[in-house]
């Protein structure tokens, strides 16, 4: 009689443990979960969180898109490298002709040229694409306001005036790893322009949206 007492309670003793072992492991197993949504809502408000850009940020990056072979990157509105219009990424000193190219063009061209002319074939400008973009590579490019010479391979631009136009940034913001930037020009004198440029890490360009231009 004393032995089955004793069996019974060391029965209600071992389904006690379980019950607190299993009891305890429910707890952490719910705590478990919170945790994990806690930490998705927090990554997820960390995506879309805005950080605003400082002076010093938005001075970084008007230097960069001042420089010659950027600032044409902000002369025309596109989503993608397909849509920029290469006659502002042409137009600028990196591809003005030598003298012995410029005679070329007259005559390939059969006319006569009075204003500055710019020429780039076309591989350089997909890899120019390539490499302002990121992009892995460029197949249509928007060539409407260039002239193209089948025999070189190179489309030219005539422009007499200096496309180039120092611009400052006004305002800005970080999120996640793409910059969100409106800038104007800073001068109000000569061409005019004001947009919203959007770049990814390193300063890669994504789009471009003129607001205005004069």
């Amino acid at each position: 009689m004393k032995n089955k007492k004793m069996i019974f309670a060391v029965a209600i003793v071992v389904i006690l443990i379980i019950a607190i072992i299993a009891f305890v492991m429910v707890n952490k197993i719910q705590k478990s979960d919170e945790q994990k949504v806690h930490t998705n809502v927090e990554n997820t408000e960390s995506k879309n969180e805005e950080i605003e850009l400082n002076k010093e940020q938005l001075g970084e990056i008007a230097n960069y898109l001042n420089q010659s072979d950027n600032n044409g990157f902000l002369l025309s509105s596109y989503n993608s490298p397909s849509e920029i219009d290469l006659y502002y990424i042409i137009s600028e000193p990196k591809f003005s002709v030598t003298e012995e190219e410029f005679t070329e063009y007259e005559q390939l061209a059969s006319e006569e040229v009075t204003t500055g002319l710019y020429k780039a074939t076309s591989e350089e400008i997909k890899n120019l694409l390539v490499t302002k973009f990121g992009a892995q590579f460029v197949d249509n490019m928007n060539t409407e306001n260039c002239h193209y010479l089948e025999q070189n391979d190179s489309y030219y631009t005539l422009c007499g005036d200096d496309l180039h136009v120092d611009i400052v940034c006004t305002k800005g913001v970080k999120k996640e790893n793409t910059y969100i930037v409106d800038y104007e020009s800073k001068e109000k004198t000569g061409i005019y322009i004001k947009g919203r440029v959007t770049l990814a890490d390193g300063y890669l360009f994504i789009s471009n949206e003129l607001e205005e231009t004069l």
